[in-house]
């Protein structure tokens, strides 16, 4: 969460870089009363995540985390990502089981934040005195950094309240690596940067995404 300075090699990786890995800066993060965890198979590193931003006071104490993810294309066959996810907080890294929610139908970064918002309007046991996301002082989304711009373009076409959004990107540092300072270093890296870029075109144009 530290400000860094990045040398990229050149202007058309900055440029990449600074489009997709869209995060708020650790000092506008702010203490965040709602969590969003989008589902990914970076499970222990997510969760770790959270359990450090929790430490730091950005997820305020006994606030909901609301942990979103079935099993997508890449991870068939797998345990849910939410129960996953779940299990990994409470077990590994002691978060209490009294804040995590879990939403166990989404399959995409668009329906992560679409059935989250439905849980959070219909379910009245979860969020008894806030039945809408402006109830909320401050929404965190947590998931992997180079996802970050496709979430905050999802989170803006389904009607998210966008100044009250912060953002953090996870970084797998023993996987591939994809972070805003080196997913230019390696090929598998550069390959799902680029088919990254290729969904952000693809959902936009089915009406998933929004930029204004």
């Amino acid at each position: 969460m530290e400000s860094m300075t990045i040398q990229y090699p050149n202007d058309t990786v900055r440029a990449i870089s600074e489009f997709l890995f869209f995060e708020t800066p650790a000092s506008e993060l702010g203490q965040c009363d709602l969590t969003i965890v989008l589902g990914n198979d970076f499970i222990d590193g997510t969760m770790c995540e959270v359990r450090r931003l929790l430490d730091l006071g950005v997820i305020a104490p006994n606030s909901k985390i609301i942990l979103s993810g079935a099993t997508g294309l890449l991870n068939a066959g797998k345990e849910k990502e939410c129960i996953r996810m779940y299990r990994s907080g409470v077990e590994k890294f002691g978060i209490s089981p009294e804040q995590l929610v879990m939403e166990d139908q989404a399959t995409n970064s668009y329906q992560n934040l679409a059935f989250t918002k439905k849980l959070i309007e219909k379910d009245t046991a979860v969020f008894p005195d806030k039945r809408d996301l402006n109830a909320f002082d401050r929404i965190l989304i947590v998931g992997k950094a180079f996802m970050m711009r496709r979430a905050e373009m999802c989170a803006r076409r389904l009607g998210y309240p966008m100044d009250k959004l912060a953002y953090f990107g996870t970084v797998d540092r023993e996987g591939r690596n994809i972070g805003k300072d080196s997913w230019w270093l390696n090929e598998t890296a550069i390959a799902r940067v680029y088919a990254e870029i290729e969904r952000i075109g693809k959902y936009a144009a089915g009406g998933d995404l929004s930029a204004f």
